[in-house]
């Protein structure tokens, strides 16, 4: 049963900073949830409490700030109705369902599973070996089976190229392991993070030497990538159906597990994978998968060898206020009794223990709206040629937003309705077949693209000194941004334009001197407005609907299969709005052609 807790009876200043915190001092059972949240302008609110039975409580509530009193309230927690089970129903596998996973979930497991890494103990018997799930906070490394030893290494990092997995290695080779075994062909490396919980997955991978180089000294830097051959062998295949049962079938083939927040996708067609490596068809394949209108697709292989297909904007706008993760900090491995915490990142100096703190100075902001909006516009006017019916298809695509109550778009300056509709960038997509390709083929590829760039207008670089295994790509997440330098001119605690909902793009593994580091890339597409300007926000402000359209406007065009340089041709969308396009230029061999569009 969720329990709301509103804020403490007490008024507390909006200058006093610190936490506070409930404890259950009496009941029948266990409080569930986060129970500690940082003061916010002078108030704090407890959300998403829970109790595993019900009966008569007693709660005390303490704060870290010494300028905070004690107290203690009464509740009564209510047994939860009793529901009646319905009938089982076989759900028809034929019936394309969307929408109802809400999160991203594990839906295959991996097939590729590594033997425990095992290490000679100190005392050098051989015989005697030690699992290494005891290793600590330093990355545990394996060599063609033997040790690099964490003194040695004077760089590690953990990090995505594209959809794969990589790992960057530079060390001192103090036990002569290259000088002796140099890598050969297929030479491989292994890794081990522990994530110090029984609840949360460690990291243990394993990697092909793709690059191996030799530094001044007795140092050597490795490159690796993902141990997984057919990964990178080039095939020839083809695969039917949606493009979220392909993916299902293709990390199936390579051994991989299947995450998504969806069911399954409306882009059915044969996808033929024709003479490329599978990471490129997977890649070809995202680009050009479809659902709605109102959502886009991205993908990619995590640290536990599973694909990850994720409805990008489902997660964006997905309720997380109820999301928890497991506290591990302070070094300490737990196992049953474990500490549940709302699953959010602060700066907040009190909690500089936790893995859930991140280092104020590590904090580097990055806006590139007005770089955005300079080079691709705020929307863009995607057009292909339709070579059976001899039309070209005109559509303006345009990446999705709120409508403007609490953030601020980042399409133009506020009330700037004339940039907003017209700063348009024009796009050609080729020639489209729709024999042989879903409808929305060529859409798919802007609509993606258009608003993963929209994704990146506001760029967050943050680094975590005690690793969060609680924490993946895609996710979204709730950063406290405290303001660590108060004035009488900014008398704020909470930055309000850094602080609240960000989407979690990138998590790399850094081991340098001797210390471990998570390093996060967050993005957001809009920036939050203040409470006063949520408070003065009118009709006037900007706002936007985007309409779902199921089906490209078609247009009529004087088209054929010949094109001249300059040739004018007028169009027509669904709508009854024209068109002009004029070539500007042709591809080498005339089948693709270059020009401009513009609203009649």
């Amino acid at each position: 049963m969720t329990i709301p807790i509103v804020s403490t009876p007490k008024l507390i200043p909006s200058e006093i900073s610190g936490k506070i915190i409930l404890k259950k001092k009496s009941g029948p059972g266990e409080m569930i949830g986060n129970t500690e949240i940082t003061i916010f302008n002078g108030s704090v609110k407890f959300e998403g409490i829970q109790f595993d039975e019900a009966g008569d409580y007693v709660i005390s509530v303490t704060s870290t700030s010494p300028d905070v009193d004690s107290f203690e309230f009464s509740l009564k927690v209510l047994p939860e109705a009793e529901v009646i089970p319905q009938d089982e129903v076989v759900e028809k596998e034929s019936v394309p369902v969307t929408g109802s996973r809400p999160i991203i979930a594990q839906i295959d497991n991996t097939t590729i599973v590594l033997p425990p890494i095992k290490i000679d103990k100190p005392d050098g018997e051989s015989n005697t070996t030690l699992i290494v799930d005891s290793i600590g906070l330093m990355p545990f490394v394996s060599y063609n089976g033997a040790t690099i030893q964490d003194r040695d290494i004077i760089s590690f990092k953990l990090y995505h190229d594209g959809i794969i997995p990589k790992l960057n290695l530079t060390f001192n080779d103090t036990l002569n392991l290259i000088k002796t075994n140099s890598p050969q062909d297929d030479t491989k490396i292994e890794i081990f993070l522990n994530s110090k919980s029984d609840n949360l997955k460690s990291i243990h991978l394993k990697f092909k030497i793709e690059k191996f180089k030799k530094n001044l000294g007795e140092t050597y830097n490795i490159i690796g990538t993902l141990d997984i051959s057919d990964l990178y062998r080039i095939q020839t295949k083809s695969y039917t159906g949606t493009s979220f049962e392909v993916l299902r079938k293709i990390s199936s083939d390579l051994g991989l597990g299947f995450n998504s927040n969806i069911q399954n996708t409306t882009d059915s067609m044969s996808w033929r994978m024709n003479n490329q490596r599978p990471y490129e068809f997977i890649s070809d394949v995202i680009n050009h998968s479809y659902i709605s209108d109102t959502s886009y697709m991205s993908g990619y292989i995590d640290y536990y060898y599973c694909f990850n297909y994720v409805d990008v904007e489902k997660e964006m706008t997905r309720d997380n206020t109820s999301d928890v993760g497991v506290e591990t900090g302070d070094g300490i491995k737990v196992d049953s009794d474990e500490k549940l915490v709302r699953l959010s990142l602060t700066n907040e100096p009190s909690s500089s223990k936790s893995t859930f703190y991140y280092e104020d100075s590590s904090k580097k902001i990055t806006n590139n709206a007005s770089k955005t909006g300079l080079e691709e516009g705020y929307s863009t006017i995607n057009k292909s040629y339709d070579s059976l019916s001899k039309v070209f298809q005109v559509f303006k695509i345009d990446g999705t937003t709120s409508n403007g109550d609490k953030s601020i778009i980042l399409k133009g300056s506020n009330g700037d309705k004339e940039s907003f509709d017209n700063n348009v960038t024009t796009k050609y997509t080729g020639r489209l077949d729709v024999d042989n390709v879903h409808k929305n083929y060529m859409y798919a590829v802007t609509q993606n693209e258009r608003n993963l760039t929209d994704m990146e207008k506001l760029v967050m670089n943050i680094s975590l000194p005690n690793t969060n295994f609680n924490l993946y790509k895609y996710q979204k997440l709730y950063v406290d941004v405290i303001n660590m330098a108060i004035s009488p001119s900014d008398t704020n605690r909470i930055i309000y334009r850094e602080n609240g909902d960000w989407f979690l793009v990138n998590i790399s593994y850094i081991f340098r001197e001797g210390r471990m580091t998570q390093d996060l890339m967050l993005v957001r597409k809009e920036a939050d407005k203040t409470p006063d300007e949520i408070a003065n926000t009118t009709k006037e402000s900007i706002k936007e609907t985007k309409d779902e359209i199921n089906e490209n406007p078609t247009v009529d065009a004087k088209a054929n299969d010949i094109y001249e340089i300059g040739d004018i041709y007028t169009v027509k969308d669904k709508n009854g709005i024209e068109y002009t396009l004029i070539i500007k230029s042709l591809s080498d061999d005339g089948n693709e052609i270059f020009g401009n569009i513009k609203e009649n």
